[in-house]
């Protein structure tokens, strides 16, 4: 056991349930005292000295990740979009920099070994006419099938082979 003491009279309300489910992990004990794997998470969210944050903006929502860095720990986290909660993780200080570069999908690899000569071209056309016609119509897009290909099987027992409505 390490020296941080959670005293009964500090935890509000509301957190004693938490408190009790930390003390039923081995995490505090009866007297109060954090356990040894506690300890480092801890010390470094009373005392930090620098915290980083970052947030990324995808399709899911924002997603918060950063770094603690205390006088003698440092950890990055990372969360869910729309999640309160992190996952903290321990590093090591000079691996500090490709754990927020990672966690923000940054690599210095991406160019390496690529041929920077080349040229790609794609034509894109069919592409950009869909999309300007979905905009048009507010997304409702009505695709018609050829008349030389079959009905899905699904639709063949809603009527006969030899009828013109169900492409025969």
């Amino acid at each position: 056991m390490l020296g941080l003491l959670v005293e009964e009279e500090a935890v509000p309300a509301e957190l004693e349930t938490a408190l009790a489910e930390l003390r039923a992990a081995s995490m505090v004990d009866a007297d109060g005292l954090l356990t040894g794997e506690l300890y480092p998470l801890v010390s470094t969210l009373l005392e930090p000295g620098v915290i980083v944050r970052t947030e990324i903006t995808g399709p899911q929502g924002v997603l918060e990740s950063g770094a603690v860095i205390g006088n003698d720990f440092v950890f990055v986290h990372e969360g869910w979009p729309g999640e309160e909660e992190s996952e903290y993780v321990p590093v090591e200080a000079p691996l500090l920099v490709p754990a927020l570069a990672r966690s923000v999908d940054l690599h210095g690899d991406i160019l390496e070994g690529a041929d920077l000569a080349e040229v790609i071209t794609a034509t894109t056309g069919g592409l950009d006419a869909l999309m300007v016609r979905m905009e048009a119509s507010q997304g409702v897009v009505t695709l018609r099938r050829s008349r030389r290909r079959p009905a899905p099987p699904s639709a063949w027992s809603r009527c006969s082979r030899s009828s013109t409505a169900c492409g025969g």
